[in-house]
């Protein structure tokens, strides 16, 4: 991703999530997000989030979460990318906390009402947004579960 954020000061030293810098905060906030978004649906559409298929359960981990989380990673860093190298979000808008880079207030309400427009932002030319590939990828995993369906499609959204 550093090859095309513009703005070095965001610019990805090494993956963190305890402790971040600025990156790697807007990247912990955008996973927190889109996961509980995920997670929502899941629950909503009576899946059991632990059975999953590419991450283990073990721990109490929502593995059918994270999996549905890990298709959605590419449009997850073209937002990061563009709110940086729009100035959306600058430098300015964090603060140092406790060894760590935190967004203030003004720049989360900012960022949360960014991750709506994204997720209903039509990508493709079937004029589908975030949130329907999203339901529509949890009704073929349900379709699938309920027996409706002998096979799975997994969709990346582009």
């Amino acid at each position: 991703m550093n090859k095309l954020i513009k703005n070095q000061a965001f610019h990805i030293k090494k993956r963190q999530r305890e402790n971040p810098d600025p990156i790697n905060s807007l990247m912990n906030l955008l996973s927190h997000l889109t996961f509980n978004r995920i997670r929502t649906l899941v629950y909503a559409y009576s899946l059991n989030p632990y059975l999953g298929f590419l991450h283990s359960p073990q721990n109490n981990y929502e593995s059918l979460v994270a999996d549905l989380h890990e298709l959605m990673r590419a449009k997850m860093d073209s937002l990061l990318i563009k709110v940086i190298n729009q100035n959306i979000i600058k430098i300015s808008d964090f603060e140092e906390m406790s060894g760590r880079s935190t967004l203030k207030s003004s720049a989360v309400k900012k960022f949360i009402l960014i991750f709506e427009d994204f997720m209903n932002t039509y990508y493709n030319t079937e004029n589908k947004t975030i949130y329907n590939y999203l339901t529509r990828q949890i009704n073929h995993i349900k379709d699938w579960a309920t027996g409706k369906t002998e096979e799975i499609t997994f969709e990346i959204p582009w």
